[in-house]
Order: structure tokens, then sequence, then C-alpha cells
């Protein structure tokens, strides 16, 4: 007889009074993991299990039991990798603005106009006022891993002098006092042009008392697409901003500092293009995309 789960096709057994009969076959859905006898990878629950004491994962019987004396490694199945998919991925190449993350998560644009090039391609326009994409899911979350990738353009003469390109806008705790911030203002993660120095503003802040707040200043190129990058992992803030311009010329331009602990929830949702009537976004969006994972 064997034990279900079981490995072997079939198996003979006789019942008093009846003839021989083979037994159903069963699928053995336990993995060896390779270099660790002691544990097996249970594909239904999705989870590395450990055999008790004094045994071993035995693949030819699919359940714990006695080492075999001249026992060879078995064929290892590999443990999945967790595919990091972006929260949200802002899709500006239909009729409407639409989240074209698998994950399906609900976004909530106001005012922000699909604006078609002379190419054809489709871009997000924000006014400056109003224009704003809102995202629910993340809001009043205990984050350990964040990344905020987007491209912008702007011809960096009209609008608030301090614009936020994403931001979860408000916390309980944080506080910014710096000039290239705008007081209202209290996130603890942020994207934020600042229209007089001519620079991104990167801000960072988390619940780890021991780590202090961090702001960034990297500058970027007016009339011209930005590809910008804020990653939080945990334990380093780093952000990026890359350039190509009509020359096909390519400048990027990096900086990173330890940031450890969870960020700062946030009371409301986050935003990309504005938090309020005076940081509003004045320029074009394309390419947003939001992990709560690192790829």
């Amino acid at each position: 007889a064997c034990t279900i789960p079981c490995s072997v096709d079939s198996s003979n057994f006789n019942r008093q009074g009846d003839v021989t009969t083979k037994a159903p076959k069963y699928e053995c859905f336990f993995r060896p993991v390779k270099g660790r006898p002691k544990k097996y990878w249970n594909e239904m629950a999705n989870q590395e299990q450990d055999c008790p004491a004094s045994l071993v994962y035995r693949p030819d019987i699919c359940v714990c039991g006695n080492p075999l004396e001249s026992e060879t490694e078995s064929k290892v199945v590999p443990i999945p990798v967790k595919k990091c998919d972006p929260v949200v991925f802002v899709d500006f190449t239909g009729k409407s603005i639409v989240n074209k993350s698998p994950r399906r998560i609900w976004i909530d644009p106001t005012d922000t106009q699909i604006t078609r090039s002379e190419k054809g391609a489709q871009y997000g326009r924000f006014n400056g006022i109003t224009s704003r994409i809102s995202i629910p899911f993340l809001s009043g979350m205990s984050i350990t891993k964040l990344m905020a990738r987007l491209r912008f353009f702007t011809a960096g003469t009209q609008g608030p002098d301090s614009q936020v390109l994403f931001s979860n806008c408000e916390t309980e705790t944080v506080r910014w006092n710096s000039p290239e911030i705008n007081k209202d203002l209290s996130p603890s993660i942020a994207i934020i042009l600042n229209r007089k120095l001519n620079r991104l503003v990167f801000l960072g802040s988390t619940e780890d008392r021991a780590s202090e707040q961090v702001m960034m200043l990297l500058p970027f190129k007016k009339n011209d697409w930005n590809n910008v990058e804020l990653m939080f992992d945990g334990a380093e803030l780093s952000a990026r901003v890359r350039v190509v311009g009509k020359d096909k010329q390519a400048l990027e331009f990096k900086n990173s500092t330890a940031l450890t602990g969870r960020l700062t929830p946030a009371q409301k949702p986050m935003q990309i293009g504005r938090c309020n009537d005076q940081d509003g976004f004045f320029g074009y969006l394309d390419m947003v995309k939001i992990y709560d994972c690192t790829p």
C-alpha cells in the first residue's frame, strides 16, 4: 500500500474475499530541495517544509523516511521566484487612462488629458492646477519596499515653483523644513520638481528613529524627456535621472544614501501629478510605474 500523496504509479493489494486489484494512481506534490535532504518543497502549499528529526525526504515514497544507505541526489525542482509586478502601470495609449498592471489595482485620474504627438505617441497632459492620478491602494500602508519610475517633459516656464511628480503627500509625523518643499506637504516618499532650481527633489523618511530623513537633488533637462527612478529597498534610498537629448547623447545623474526601516504611512492616497492646489505639475507624463517591491 502507499501513503497519499504517493509517487508510485500503482501498487498491488489484496482484500480478503477479493481478487488482486490495482490501487489508483496518485500524483506526488512534494519535491526535493537540492543540498537540503531534511526539507522538501510543497507545490500545493507553495512553500518549503521540514521533515521530522532524524528523517529525510524520500522522493521514492513521497514522504519523509529513513535515509537510504546508497542514496543518490534526486532531481530538484527549483523554488519559483516571486514575480515583481507593478502596483500601477499608467496606460495613456487608449481613449481613457487606465492601470495596465496585471494586479488590476484601481486608479482615479482627474482632469488629466491624453495628448497625441505628431508621431502618434500618446501621453498624459497635466495642467498644473487640478490634474492628478490617485492610487488609493497605497494609502495607510506600512511599506518596506517601493519604487517609482516615470518619464516627464516640461518647458519649466509654467506652474508652481514646487511641482509634485509623485508623492504620498501627507503623514502625521514627517516634516520638511526646507524652502525646496511646499510647507503644506509632509510626505515620507516623493519626487518633486523645483522649477526655480531646475532640480528634482527626492524625499524619503521612515519610522526608524535612528535613520535620518533623506533629501537628494538631481538636475533635469527642460524641453526634453527625462527618465526618472526613485527606489527604496528598506536599507537605502536611491535616485536616478537619465536624459537622451535630440543629439542622441545620454546624460545620467544619480545618487543614493542609507535609509532603513519602513516608510512612514500616509494618511491619504498616493498621488501622481498633484497633492494640493499649490503644487500641481505642468507638463507631460508617460511610462508611470509604481512598485511595492524591487524588481
